[in-house]
């Protein structure tokens, strides 16, 4: 079977008063459908619940990182993943995951204070629990590499392709943006 090219653009980027609003203006646009993106990601989930709106994913939107320095921070991200897994398999809408934002080893100062290697063994633990929630919750993952300045970890397709070969789940796979794409790869 073929796979299909789709476009989304996320709901923040879309001007309108709602989510409803906003979804119509985007396919009015030419998109296939909204990434939900927000301050609030969870009170959005529940909105497109709601109002029966149709999302394609889930753009991250949990506190913290699976990658935090702060082991607050990764607390937090645990917990909110796990419930934007739960609202996403109720929207059939996989969570978009990376390991970070902001911080890379490009810059003096805005690493995470750990190794390389131990950046990816906290990752891969963070995305094993989040895959084994969204196992448990019928929900999905999408693994997005971003670019080199935003974060060390997953830069490439190829680190995503990685990552989803180490979980061995049909619940998790790769999601390619053009915008890092077009700065990483060839």
């Amino acid at each position: 079977m073929a796979q299909a090219i789709r476009l989304g653009i996320q709901s923040r980027l879309v001007p309108g008063s709602s989510l409803r609003e906003r979804h119509a203006t985007a396919l009015r646009f030419g998109f296939d459908g909204v990434e939900l993106s927000g301050p609030d990601m969870i009170a959005l989930a529940e909105e497109a619940i709601r109002d029966d709106v149709p999302v394609s994913a889930i753009c991250g939107g949990h506190r913290g990182w699976p990658i935090d320095p702060d082991p607050e921070r990764v607390r937090e991200s645990r917990e909110d993943i796990d419930r934007l897994l739960e609202l996403g398999a109720r929207l059939d809408a996989p969570l978009i995951l990376v390991p970070i934002y902001g911080r890379n080893r490009k810059f003096p100062g805005m690493d995470t204070g750990r190794s390389p290697e131990a950046d990816e063994q906290m990752w891969l633990e963070g995305l094993r629990l989040a895959t084994l929630r969204a196992e448990a919750v019928g929900g999905s993952i999408l693994v997005e590499p971003i670019n080199r300045y935003e974060n060390s970890v997953t830069v490439t397709v190829a680190d995503a392709m990685r990552w989803v070969a180490a979980m061995r789940s049909d619940r998790v796979r790769p999601m390619i943006d053009v915008f890092h794409a077009n700065n990483e790869e060839a």
